[in-house]
């Protein structure tokens, strides 16, 4: 009878333990997933960030055609493509006393502009839109594109867009109008920087810088 006691009393003390020990390793999992927990949530709102780049921005939705929303949406199921994000650019601290707006103009990489002269002085309508862009599906590499978004010459009420090839890097770009023409401003380093026109040649049906 004692034998059976004594071992009745073993086999609860080790059941205790066990409880007790079990305990705290939740206490101490849960310890350990709340940052964890915290970072899904930075992670999400992250996420929200880069799935609200790839809509338009809500400026240009609240103004913009059918034409240009159907156009868009095209664009879109051509490729994983996103507007660029503050963190796409690699603006050095000085060049801020260099480019005007910088911190507005990343936050807002894209411009309507008249797309060309048509004669002397006489412009086509502000109706073409340039935005800097990422390819989200690549890991590396992401570089900054250009696209530009114009009403269709052979389909009313319809748009295209057409690649910007440029022989340059855009990280370290902004978009601007001067006196309603688009223009690239690129910061070149050492307080100095460059800009170039952006203008349609009608021949090529492309546009250059």
């Amino acid at each position: 009878m004692m034998i059976r006691k004594k071992n009745g009393l073993s086999l609860c003390l080790i059941t205790l333990t066990v409880a007790f020990w079990g305990c705290k390793l939740s206490v101490s999992s849960d310890s350990q997933s709340l940052p964890q927990q915290q970072g899904n949530v930075a992670q999400s709102k992250s996420n929200v960030q880069i799935d609200d780049a790839k809509l338009l921005p809500e400026s240009i939705r609240e103004s913009a055609s059918t034409g240009l929303e159907d156009c868009w949406k095209q664009f879109m199921r051509e490729g994983n493509y996103r507007i660029a994000l503050p963190e796409d650019f690699s603006f050095p601290p000085q060049s801020s006393q260099v480019i005007e707006a910088l911190d507005s103009r990343i936050k807002g990489p894209f411009r309507y502009f008249y797309r060309g002269v048509k004669d002397y002085n006489e412009y086509d309508p502000i109706d073409a839109l340039a935005l800097l862009v990422v390819d989200a599906s690549k890991l590396e590499d992401k570089g900054l594109r250009m696209v530009i978004f114009q009403p269709s010459a052979q389909q009313k009420d319809q748009y295209e867009f057409h690649w910007v090839e440029l022989n340059m890097s855009l990280s370290q770009s902004v978009l601007d109008t001067a006196s309603g023409r688009l223009v690239i401003e690129t910061y070149l380093g050492d307080y100095k920087k460059t800009a170039c026109y952006v203008t349609w040649n009608n021949q090529k049906k492309s546009y250059t810088c």
